[in-house]
């Protein structure tokens, strides 16, 4: 029957306009035919936050899309999700799994690895997809919390000053409610009155902030999205959303005719006609205003230093020393889907060969995994050759497997030893290449340079992958690596070409450092050279100084943001005042 696959219902409303004949209908991925057998709920957006999908393909159809990339049984890299029964608790599961797991070991055991004996040694866990690690959460969770408590100290300067607004109508109206009282009004029914017009101002801001919010938030979405890091939110309205409206409604009346409700409810009619009542309530009203004005004062004032705090922060990521030059920089994403996986390693190297030798070109060097857009992970430790590497020993989570130019294409100073070159061969002895940091943290006494490490991966459950001996032969600078905010950590660099398994990876990078001029004027050229060594090459060209500017584009978004409430308190305050 073919290869089949299952549309997101947000890409068939988009690319077939929602139309029903969707289901048997056949498209080409990848110059594959696939039948489309059916469509996901709307409200099912895919297993990571922040994170959507157009086409969902069977695993086992991989293959068939990428010829070139082979699948086996020995690969671990699958992640396992499992729907628990309505009556079934957790812990519950979590046994019945264990009880399982030797067979499931026994079943998936990786054929004559070195990882055998520590493979799926660790006893199984179940975690809740809801609390699972997403990229945008984990990234956004504390500028968020953040914006939350300066959004609420917003709101109640704001109260603030309906409060002081409503305690100068109370006072202006002391003759209006005197004479209701006098005719036979309660005190309650003059509290009724005051809360109902607090409440419908209220209602009125909460519809206009309810529309307003939902074209801000749709708006925060966009501006959160990358060229390289698209997001993907669902910002439709909810009873979530219209609870908490309205308790944020019912709250704010309740807040800011409280005084002036009660304060109506003492008012007695024979005060309003004496001139010491008239100066009895101006004093009284006096003290709780010029309280209220201090407080939305002092609160202003702490959102303006948070935001510059954070504003700050942003201008400081925007300048930081990377450890790379980014404007003579444009990197190429090179696909390669039909290669086979066991001629990419050549592939790529004469790519970059041919890259170095045009005109106008300083420098190129390729990488699976570059700094700033790379999102390969893994977790390496080091120990000396002929032991294994303790339980407890430091992981190693930045790594990258790198041609011959690379640090020169970068600009990534060589601080002793050498780079990578034609005499790393899969014949020659291993060798890595390691940075300022790794030397400090495992090197002690500073003589890196031609020491042996045994190097391991270890990936928890699945044990560890034992990589062999490999000798330093270099020591770079440090530089950024995942994003710009977080220090700088040990890296480990190994070249490519020593490599003999097949290259999975169908996506290679290649850094071209431009001799003068933009290195976006190369683009042309570029792709003229690659595709002559390789026309069915798939190429995107990104400048380096855009990719670095995407990282920290999120960063902008919050400090914005926070510069927004900052100033709106500062302006609250100014009204109040």
């Amino acid at each position: 029957s073919g290869l089949v696959a299952v549309m997101s219902y947000r890409y068939w409303q988009t690319r077939f306009g929602g139309s029903p004949d969707v289901v048997g209908a056949r498209m080409v991925i990848d110059l594959t035919p696939v039948t489309i057998i059916g469509v996901t709920p709307p409200e099912f957006f895919g297993l990571m936050v922040g994170r959507s999908f157009e086409i969902a393909l069977p695993i086992r159809g991989q293959p068939l899309v990428q010829p070139g990339t082979p699948l086996t049984d020995d690969l671990f890299w699958l992640r396992i999700g499992l729907r628990l029964k309505p009556d079934q608790p957790v812990d519950a599961a979590t046994n019945v799994l264990r009880a399982a797991q030797p067979a499931i070991r026994v079943a998936a055991l990786p054929r004559g690895g070195q990882e055998a004996q520590s493979f799926l040694k660790d006893p199984f866990s179940l975690v809740p997809l809801a609390s699972t690690v997403s990229p945008l959460r984990r990234r956004f969770q504390q500028p968020l919390v953040a914006l939350l408590a300066v959004v609420g100290l917003v709101l109640c300067i704001a109260c603030a000053n309906i409060a002081n607004l409503m305690l100068a109508r109370g006072a202006a109206r002391r003759h209006e409610l005197s004479v209701r009282q006098a005719l036979g009004a309660s005190s309650w029914r003059l509290v009724r009155q005051v809360l109902a017009e607090s409440l419908l101002l209220a209602s009125l801001a909460g519809v206009a902030a309810i529309a307003l919010g939902r074209w801000a938030s749709r708006a925060i979405t966009a501006a959160l999205s990358t060229a390289s890091t698209p997001v993907f939110l669902d910002v439709s309205l909810d009873w979530r959303i219209f609870a908490f409206a309205a308790f944020s409604v019912a709250g704010t009346a309740a807040v800011t005719a409280v005084a002036p409700a009660v304060r109506a409810s003492q008012i007695h009619p024979i005060d309003a006609l004496k001139e010491h009542g008239r100066s009895a309530s101006r004093h009284s009203r006096g003290v709780v205003s010029n309280g209220l004005i201090v407080a939305q004062v002092a609160m202003s004032l702490v959102l303006v230093v948070a935001a510059g705090l954070l504003v700050r922060t942003f201008e400081h990521l925007s300048s930081a020393s990377l450890g790379f030059d980014r404007d003579p920089v444009i990197v190429t994403t090179v696909q390669a889907p039909t290669i086979a996986a066991a001629d990419r390693n050549v592939l790529y190297h004469r790519l970059v060969r041919a890259a170095s030798t045009m005109p106008g070109v300083a420098a190129a060097g390729g990488s699976f995994n570059p700094p700033i857009v790379g999102a390969m992970v893994g977790e390496f430790v080091v120990s000396e050759p002929g032991t294994d590497a303790a339980p407890g020993a430091q992981h190693i989570s930045q790594s990258a497997d790198i041609t011959p130019g690379w640090f020169s294409a970068y600009g990534t100073p060589i601080r002793a030893g050498r780079e990578f070159d034609e005499r790393d061969l899969p014949s020659t002895p291993p060798v890595m290449i390691v940075n300022e940091t790794f030397v400090q943290r495992f090197v002690p006494d500073g003589r890196a340079v031609g020491k042996a490490l045994s190097v391991t991966f270890r990936t928890p459950p699945f044990g560890d992958a034992r990589l062999g001996t490999k000798t330093i032969v270099g020591i770079v600078g440090d530089s950024a690596y995942r994003t710009i905010r977080d220090p700088r950590r040990p890296t480990l660099y190994f070249p490519i070409a020593q490599r003999t398994d097949p290259l999975l990876f169908t996506n290679f990078y290649i850094a071209v450092r431009s001799s003068g001029g933009s290195p976006a004027a190369l683009t042309r050229e570029l792709t003229a050279t690659l595709k002559s060594v390789n026309p069915d090459l798939t190429l995107t060209f990104r400048t380096l100084t855009d990719q670095v500017n995407d990282s920290i584009a999120q960063d902008r978004v919050v400090a914005a943001l926070s510069s927004f409430f900052g100033v709106l308190a500062m302006l609250l305050a100014a009204v109040g005042l």
